[in-house]
């Protein structure tokens, strides 16, 4: 089965066939790029938002699992 090159417009959901890249001995030969940014950057806890962040979590697990023991024991 031979690779294409196609593009879709995201509004429409339009395929089209830009043209023939590769067959199957050749398929990982060519790569095409967009000449744009295609990630974009992804926010971030800085170190001490981590740190409050799992010393909250850790909190909630303490007292889930404590009230869960008292519970479990009556």
């Amino acid at each position: 089965m031979p690779n294409f090159l196609v593009t879709i417009n995201q509004n429409t959901g339009v395929i089209e066939v830009r043209g023939f890249i590769a067959d199957q001995e050749s398929q990982f030969a060519a790569l095409a790029v967009r000449n744009e940014k295609m990630v974009a950057e992804v926010p971030t806890l800085s170190e001490y938002g981590a740190v409050a962040t799992v010393t909250l979590l850790l909190g909630i697990a303490v007292i889930f699992l404590r009230r869960r023991q008292i519970n479990l024991s009556k």
